[in-house]
């Protein structure tokens, strides 16, 4: 794990420039998984150690929603129904200089599915109280999706 914290910024930060250009590109997905009063929160191999929502990268020509579940159960190895995801809102996100545009769903669940995270790109997959997300601990964008989600 202390290989993780010092890998994952150096990583992030190698690859800033190409970030910089592929974020500009097309439209992202971001999933709100709760269950009770807790979210589905991600740490990605090689970021900066934030809270994140699971999702990715829009294919082109691929419905949102769809690129959607696909990112989930990729991320997560949880297949949702379409029926179980519900647009919240569409925003953009500015992360330590990066930005991009994406369609925040929600899904809201009766119980905890079983999580199969993907090793090569996520670190960390735990089920957070949505009262503990806040700039200090997550991305900008998993904190406006939590927020939205609370005052709903």
């Amino acid at each position: 794990m202390k290989l993780q914290k010092i890998l994952g910024p150096t990583v992030f930060w190698l690859s800033y420039p190409l970030a910089f250009v592929y974020l500009r590109i097309g439209v992202r997905s971001r999933v709100l998984i709760v269950v009770d009063d807790c979210a589905l929160l991600l740490k990605g191999r090689f970021g900066l150690g934030e809270w994140a929502l699971p999702g990715g990268g829009i294919h082109r020509g691929e419905e949102p929603v769809a690129g959607a579940q696909r990112e989930v159960a990729e991320e997560t190895g949880i297949r949702l129904a379409r029926e179980d995801l519900q647009f919240m809102y569409r925003g953009k996100a500015h992360i330590k200089g990066l930005s991009f545009k994406y369609v925040c769903y929600y899904a809201q669940l009766s119980q905890r599915p079983a999580v199969r995270k993907r090793l090569s790109e996520i670190a960390v997959a735990e089920w957070v109280p949505l009262k503990e997300v806040n700039l200090s601990n997550a991305t900008q964008n998993t904190l406006q999706a939590v927020q939205a989600w609370l005052q709903r």
